[in-house]
């Protein structure tokens, strides 16, 4: 590229566009590549499949470099004005050294948000420093390398290139120029067949976009409209308050005067050691919405429903990320889950913290993990090495012939090995957690059993997926109630909490057009059922209006056992009367999106694009007036709160203790 300012008396003779754009593509793709390899969660398996997947996620970039080939190209048409055709040529120059980092960088920057960078995403920490501080854990040699090799790749290779095909003849430089050109057209051409015939199916979808002209598209749309929204800054410091530590917030009053110390008794009138066990059963992919408890016309609970008489049922509790590590990493740790669309479980198996399973074991109970899903997904069996669990028996170590589906076996299955686990030991206390996998896609059910038509005439929007869905959701409920009935039989429920816990929601197209779960934040995706059950504690049942989410159940279980909270956890306990009303939430995929619910508001920041939504819960429980415009001082409040936990983030997941730092 620079090889044409030392060739000839005249500077601007020698000046090309074709290879300067050919390099630049070659050095994007090759990021794609490198993405492709090392970076996604899902990686081709064999040759052909990478290279066609490789097409699919590149094709708009080989677009993009020929764009701006052709625009520089157009600017040394321009022979009779040297000085301004060779200021055109060092501009489009610089465009190509910067293409090629923004390509490196912005891989650097998908791997953790699982969207390309956008200008309401930069703003999002409100200042070009902290973005810096985010993304700096990420900037692994390898990834600085690859960097430094596309600025020579695009510079030294494009001169280069340039000199050997001028010093050939001009048919054979030309016949050059269009085999390449050719191949470049037959490859975004086949890239973007590839990619609507399969891969836009995938989760990482969007790194098939170009950074570079998403960035720019984000940064013109801020430009002519409003200015996206940016988390506060600085921190309100009373904000803090919600992500301090047990350990921190007993040494807060003494340094900080913010937090006066909570008093556990307060509100919990049944804390007199009658509890002895603990059962922590989670339900995979189960919102609130599906549930008659919380009002589903759908009767696909009956167990539960009938259980509530004897079970303290919290209205407003929420998973605060849409994936099952999240969720997993927040119900044993209590913490705020990473803000990243990556699997915690699969990235940090060590992350630093005190499980429920460590507390209850150092006072010598028996502690067990029962699932009937496969723990080699994300690694799961290796996060929940060393966190106090004495036992852990995953799907294939049940008494199950074959598996329902690949992420498991029937959770009668699990029920099953729940019951006999219990049974080997009554002289000591337990603490045992479950995780049902039956309601996980694609809600298999249970084999040998009728379908029921939950439906009748008023069919739904997606009346496939959701009745095998009610369907599976109505075999989990039958097998909860047959653990009830079983812990009643053997004398247990009167000494026994069991607490029942959704991991996340599930959507099915209405009253919003989302599917699945992780990809919004309304109320089917986030809102979930918690259940306290305790024929003992709550002999005629009860509802708590309490805002919480999965951070607060470890410190809930120790306040009703009269125990003192592990120091490293940050949720309060749901009968701490210091507690403030509020749950945050996140997603990660196809859009980064931060959210909290505080009292009534439920308030949804889209950091990709720069929207917000607000919706009164108390008035609207479908979300469906978006009241941001008219009520802005509570929009700026809340996001005052989302500020915090954005710092919050960077404080835990920030070396040398933990892992990299998000917005």
């Amino acid at each position: 590229m620079l090889y044409a300012f030392r060739r000839g008396k005249n500077p601007t003779e020698n000046l090309t566009a074709f290879w300067p754009a050919f390099w630049l593509a070659i050095v994007l793709v090759a990021t794609k590549a490198f993405y492709l390899e090392w970076l996604a969660a899902d990686p081709p398996g064999d040759l052909a499949s990478f290279v066609s997947g490789l097409a699919a996620i590149s094709y708009s970039d080989v677009c993009y470099a020929g764009a701006v080939g052709v625009f520089h190209r157009l600017v040394l048409v321009f022979r009779r004005t040297p000085r301004l055709r060779l200021a055109g040529h060092a501009f489009f120059c610089m465009i190509y050294l910067l293409s090629a980092v923004f390509g490196v960088v912005n891989l650097v920057v998908f791997g953790f948000f699982l969207t390309p960078l956008t200008y309401p995403l930069l703003c999002l920490s409100s200042a070009l420093k902290s973005f810096v501080t985010s993304i700096a854990p990420f900037l692994t040699f390898s990834l600085l390398f690859t960097a430094l090799a596309s600025l020579v790749a695009v510079t030294q290779l494009a001169a280069l290139s340039h000199a050997l095909t001028s010093a050939v003849s001009p048919l054979s430089g030309r016949i050059l120029r269009v085999t390449l050109l050719v191949l470049a057209v037959a490859w975004s051409t086949g890239g973007r067949r590839e990619f609507f015939h399969g891969w836009n199916h995938r989760i990482d979808r969007r790194v098939a976009e170009n950074a570079h002209t998403t960035f720019l598209a984000s940064a013109l749309k801020a430009a002519i409209g409003e200015a996206p929204m940016a988390l506060a800054d600085p921190v309100l410091e009373p904000d803090r308050d919600d992500f301090l530590t047990a350990a921190e917030r007993g040494a807060a009053p003494a340094k900080t005067g913010l937090l006066k110390k909570a008093s556990l008794k307060t509100g919990l009138p049944f804390r007199h050691g009658r509890i002895r066990n603990v059962i922590l059963l989670v339900m995979e992919s189960v919102s609130a919405r599906w549930l008659e408890l919380y009002g589903s016309p759908y009767k696909a609970t009956p167990s539960l429903t009938e259980e509530a008489q004897h079970a303290l049922v919290f209205g407003n509790f929420y998973s605060p990320a849409g994936r099952s590590s999240d969720a997993l990493a927040a119900l044993l740790l209590s913490v705020q889950p990473r803000m990243s669309w990556r699997d915690v479980t699969t990235d940090f198996p060590q992350l630093p913290g005190t499980s429920l399973a460590d507390v209850l074991k150092e006072r010598g109970y028996r502690t067990g993990f029962v699932t009937s899903s496969d723990l080699s997904w994300a690694n799961w069996s290796g996060f929940l090495a060393d966190r106090g669990f004495e036992t852990i028996r995953q799907g294939s170590d049940l008494d199950c012939t074959e598996p329902l589906s690949s992420w498991g076996v029937e959770d009668r299955c699990m029920i099953d090995g729940m019951l006999r686990w219990i049974g080997e030991d009554g002289a000591k206390p337990f603490f045992l957690m479950g995780w049902t996998v039956q309601t996980h896609h694609p809600y298999e059910p249970t084999p040998g059993r009728p379908l029921t038509d939950f439906f009748g005439d008023k069919r739904p929007t997606d009346d496939y997926d959701l009745g095998r869905y009610l369907n599976a959701l109505a075999e989990t409920d039958r097998q909860l109630g047959r653990l009830f009935l079983t812990l009643r039989q053997r004398g247990l429920d009167g000494d026994t909490l069991v607490v029942i816990v959704g991991d996340h929601g599930e959507a099915f197209g209405e009253p919003h057009e989302g599917y699945g779960h992780g990809t919004a934040l309304y109320e089917e995706n986030v809102h979930v059922p918690m259940i306290l059950w305790s024929p003992r504690l709550f002999p005629h049942g009860g509802r708590s209006p309490i805002i919480g989410s999965h951070v607060d159940i470890n410190q809930t279980i120790t306040d009703v056992l009269g125990m003192p909270p592990a120091g490293s956890w940050q949720g309060r306990s749901l009968f701490d009367p210091a507690r403030r009303p509020r749950a945050y939430f996140f997603v990660a995929n196809d859009e980064y999106q931060v959210g909290v619910r505080e009292e009534g508001w439920k308030y949804i920041l889209d950091a990709t694009n720069g929207s917000e939504e607000l919706y009164d819960l108390r008035t609207d429980p479908n979300e469906q007036a978006n009241r941001a415009a008219d009520r802005p001082e509570i929009c700026k409040r809340l996001r005052q709160h989302l500020a915090a936990r954005a710092e919050a983030d960077r404080r835990l997941f920030s070396p040398p203790s933990g892992p990299p730092a998000s917005l």
